[in-house]
């Protein structure tokens, strides 16, 4: 049976209008951005850096609209 590895989770969520918020589940610091652009750069630069990890994009609605995995360094 394979082992499923355990993934760091952040999430860029939504906070319209003001903006987007990008965290990393279980904690407690949130950080605000302007544009989702931004977010984005700054969340995918963070969940690479922080490998094996998974970055979900959320909309207003809680739904999943894309995500991306970073699977650990070999």
């Amino acid at each position: 049976m394979p082992i499923t590895p355990r993934y760091r989770r952040f999430r860029v969520e939504s906070a319209e209008p003001y903006g987007w918020v990008v965290y990393l589940a279980g904690r407690r610091r949130t950080h605000f951005f302007g544009s989702q652009s931004l977010a984005l750069l700054c969340a995918k630069l963070w969940a690479k850096a922080s490998a094996p990890s998974r970055l979900d994009v959320v909309d207003l609605a809680g739904q999943t609209t894309a995500h991306w995995v970073y699977p650990a360094p070999n």
